[in-house]
């Protein structure tokens, strides 16, 4: 039972929150999702923030948050994947929920100058995401090495929570102009692409 739950709330969060982000854009004429973050369509002030935020976003969260903690309870999972399972509940999970309730300003600028608390708390949770969710991949993928008939699940884990790291590298250090939408979508991607295989890999265990 547990594995089903885990498995279908993984995929429905990812459905939540790939639905927000596409739709999200088609509020503006304009928008890029190569140049602009995913964020910015449901920033304050946008037409379907609301909507978007807790419609969207916040369900998103919250699945991604119940397939996490779920995962870390279904035995025999060993310790270190336990605690992967739990950290990236609390990372990636809560720290999208956090999304929801404190939007980032109109445009979302990391470096405005008159920042509103929300903009901040919005900046340090998606800074705090990125820089421990990569790990959190890392670790659920050394420990799937140890699951029945989880080789290609490992694998996969692992090449995601690598391409999330390199991705958030990028992001921070090495910025580029035009470039950080799509540079975000393969963090998300990474992310998003670990909890379907994760999740796809329990259901078929609920079947065998």
């Amino acid at each position: 039972m547990r594995n089903k739950i885990a498995g279908w709330a993984g995929l429905l969060g990812v459905l939540f929150f790939v639905g927000e982000a596409v739709i999200g854009g088609w509020q503006f004429e304009s928008y890029s999702h190569m140049g602009q973050f995913i964020s910015e369509t449901y920033a304050s002030g946008t037409p379907w923030s609301d909507v978007l935020r807790f419609g969207g976003v916040l369900p998103a969260g919250v699945l991604f948050t119940l397939f996490a903690f779920t995962s870390a309870s279904i035995r025999p999972v060993p310790s270190s994947g336990m605690l992967g399972f739990i950290a990236f509940g609390v990372f990636y999970g809560l720290g999208t929920v956090a999304t929801a309730f404190f939007p980032c300003d109109f445009g979302c600028d990391p470096d405005r100058t008159d920042p509103t608390l929300s903009h901040l708390l919005h900046f340090a949770s998606g800074t705090l995401t990125y820089l421990f969710t990569p790990f959190c991949l890392l670790l659920i993928g050394a420990s799937a090495r140890k699951w029945s008939n989880a080789a290609a699940l490992s694998k996969t884990l692992l090449v995601c929570g690598a391409i999330m790291l390199a991705g958030v590298a990028v992001l921070f250090l090495f910025p580029v102009d035009g470039l950080l939408g799509l540079d975000q979508r393969i963090i998300e991607g990474a992310a998003l692409v670990s909890i379907v295989r994760s999740s796809l890999y329990l259901l078929e265990r609920t079947e065998a």
